[in-house]
């Protein structure tokens, strides 16, 4: 994502506006829109259920923030729309957003404002069919798929009629990247290659980075019952984190000690992210 942010600017984007599920939700707003956490544990606390009102989730929350790209040394802002409890009804929201401001700001061709939305691979935009409808067009969204199986408990041939969660988006001619995230530097250059899409035709582009959720859709449930085979070759897999690291000292990129900051950093988060959890 903010690869795809560094370019866009760099392009022109001065707004980008954005949905997505719970899933990556407090990583996003803490490493994406820098939103403190201090100020992230403060609304987990919250007032009383009786004083709160919605009693909705907490990371359903949305914010934005302005700020100076550094990469391109440009103005940038970012905006995420709060999320109603059934998660994808924020996707016409955020056109919606979109499409006003590139309106106000006289926007014809949707140089200066874009849209980005994130999915689970079980769900994709119900948009796509307004996507080039003169009315409707929001000039090409950047649509990320978090392709981590959380389907697991049907076979993609009994829930789909075709191969790819993505296949939907050929409807609108838009080019699908299926990626695999255990490979970063790929996936850092498809993100680079779908800014530039949008930016050169002003058309929607899919990014289908292919993943797994290791303890299943809840965390608590047990996908071994009902994809076993799938889930043996997950638990025998190491992870992202720990691959790359051995491919960078490998490479001579890095030390081993100088990987191990990285790795407490990772630990750290999932410790925070844990506890917001709990």
């Amino acid at each position: 994502m903010k690869h795809i942010i560094d370019r866009s600017t760099e392009l022109g984007v001065e707004s980008i506006v954005m949905g997505m599920p719970h899933r990556g939700r407090l990583n996003v707003l803490a490493n994406v829109f820098r939103k403190p956490l201090s100020s992230l544990f403060t609304q987990f606390a919250g007032l009383k259920a009786e004083e709160e009102g919605s009693g909705d989730v907490k990371y359903h929350l949305g914010t934005y923030i302005e700020r100076l790209n550094r990469v391109t040394n440009k103005n940038v802002r970012l905006a995420i729309a709060a999320n109603p409890s059934h998660l994808e009804c924020v996707d016409p929201v955020v056109q919606g957003k979109t499409r006003a401001e590139q309106f106000y700001r006289g926007d014809a061709e949707g140089k200066q404002v874009m849209s980005m939305l994130l999915f689970p691979d079980m769900v994709l935009s119900t948009k796509m069919h307004l996507s080039d409808l003169p009315a409707y067009t929001t000039h090409g969204t950047i649509h990320i798929v978090v392709n981590n199986q959380i389907g697991f408990t049907t076979e993609p041939r009994f829930s789909r009629s075709s191969p790819y969660c993505t296949d939907v988006a050929k409807v609108v001619n838009a080019p699908i990247f299926h990626v695999n995230s255990g490979d970063p530097e790929s996936v850092m250059h498809v993100c680079k290659v779908a800014a530039e899409w949008r930016a050169t035709f002003r058309k929607d582009v899919v990014i289908d980075i292919v993943c797994y959720c290791i303890n299943g859709h809840n965390k608590t449930d047990e996908p071994m019952f009902t994809q076993p085979l799938m889930y043996t070759k997950i638990k025998n897999t190491k992870p992202v984190l720990e691959k790359y690291s051995e491919q960078l000292i490998g490479e001579g990129v890095v030390t081993a000690a100088e990987s191990v900051p990285f790795k407490a950093v990772h630990s750290n988060h999932l410790l925070v992210h844990k506890v917001l959890h709990t």
